[in-house]
């Protein structure tokens, strides 16, 4: 190989490395049941943060562990999960073995067990969402979120994310 072909080359895999970092910071891959698979664009976070919208939050270490545990996510990756909001401040949420309420309104039920037979924590609430707090609720009803391990804080919400292209 000629070392003007290297360079040209070399010059190609510096390129693709740089867009694809760039990318990573404005583009998130959803590849998960609980929401159409596709590419999201991230969007930063300017005021409040409403019913609906979908947003991109960052696991606790006790989450993280729990889904690396089963096996759910990739231990060696950074990994967030992707939910619309389904109630702020001032929402009353109530979540039992009889399934999750909002404001009095029945939204899905809460299982017991995971799709491999093991037991999913039980997060058992009846309360008013407090200033910053989030409870995250996936329109799948065997998705992994606010119904099993609670409201999140505004802290760990990094963006505010919309379909860029999603995929049937």
């Amino acid at each position: 190989m000629s070392s003007k072909s290297f360079i040209y080359i070399s010059l190609a895999i510096m390129s693709l490395m740089i867009a694809l970092y760039v990318l990573s910071h404005h583009f998130v891959l959803q590849i998960s049941d609980s929401l159409p698979c596709g590419i999201y664009i991230k969007k930063n976070i300017s005021g409040t943060i409403n019913i609906n919208q979908l947003v991109l939050h960052e696991l606790s270490p006790e989450i993280k562990t729990f889904m690396i545990d089963r096996q759910w996510i990739p231990g060696h990756l950074n990994y967030y999960l992707m939910k619309p909001i389904a109630a702020k401040k001032g929402d009353h949420i109530k979540v039992n073995t009889d399934g999750v309420y909002i404001n009095n309104e029945y939204k899905g039920p809460v299982k017991q067990i995971d799709q491999n037979g093991q037991k999913l924590p039980q997060f058992i609430f009846n309360g008013v969402l407090e200033k910053d707090t989030y409870f995250l609720l996936a329109p799948m009803h065997n998705s992994f979120d606010s119904r099993y391990f609670g409201p999140v804080h505004r802290k760990s919400i990094l963006a505010i994310v919309e379909p860029f292209i999603v995929f049937p």
